[in-house]
């Protein structure tokens, strides 16, 4: 049986996988963006890149199936499926950069009213780097986050973020567990698009 924040977290990623459409190629970030390909239909067209050298990632390797040297950019291991191309670091960097991907969806720590994402650092904690979350955002056109609403009680949807940005202005959706909002050019803010039953608007305020 799933615990509360497991249920959280697969409802995230289920509505993240509907975002998903036939001949996509796909950057996935750490955490939640990661569970979202298990909710495709196994006949689904959706290629995802992994930004460590590889086109056509596949699901989390059954115990006899583990290669160590087949692993995501979180060091999890992985599979690859048929037809998929293994390349270098800088040649994987090179297509986020060049804008071949069709969308990234990654976690974010906190995101703004305004499309800014905070997701690589958390002062006085542990500092790993940025990864190629950079890389990411200001290299594909359509980028998500996808997160829990709150974090130990507090919002993690702010006027401004409060901690260092990965980048300003770069959201066009985000995907919570109770809500989803859109970034418009018409619009200055995010606009509220789907609430779950369980919530009113009034709540969610």
């Amino acid at each position: 049986m799933l615990s509360p924040d497991e249920m959280k977290i697969a409802r995230i990623a289920k509505r993240l996988a509907m975002e998903y459409k036939d001949g996509m190629y796909i950057n996935l970030g750490v955490g939640i963006p990661g569970e979202s390909p298990k909710f495709l239909p196994k006949n689904s067209d959706v290629m995802f890149q992994v930004q460590n050298g590889i086109v056509g990632s596949g699901d989390v390797p059954l115990m006899h199936e583990v290669d160590c040297d087949m692993i995501n950019a979180g060091k999890v291991s992985m599979t690859a499926l048929k037809g998929h191309s293994i390349m270098s670091s800088s040649e994987a960097f090179g297509i986020m950069r060049g804008r071949h991907l069709h969308m990234t969806a990654l976690g974010a720590m906190e995101v703004s009213e305004n499309g800014d994402l905070a997701n690589y650092y958390v002062p006085k904690k542990m500092y790993r780097g940025i990864g190629g979350a950079m890389d990411l955002v200001s290299g594909c056109d359509y980028v998500i986050a996808a997160m829990q609403h709150t974090s130990k009680g507090g919002p993690k949807i702010l006027k401004k973020c409060t901690l260092p940005l990965t980048a300003a202005r770069c959201l066009k959706k985000v995907i919570t567990d109770i809500a989803v909002f859109e970034f418009r050019e018409e619009h200055p803010r995010m606009v509220l698009v789907e609430l779950i039953p369980e919530v009113s608007l009034e709540e969610l305020k």
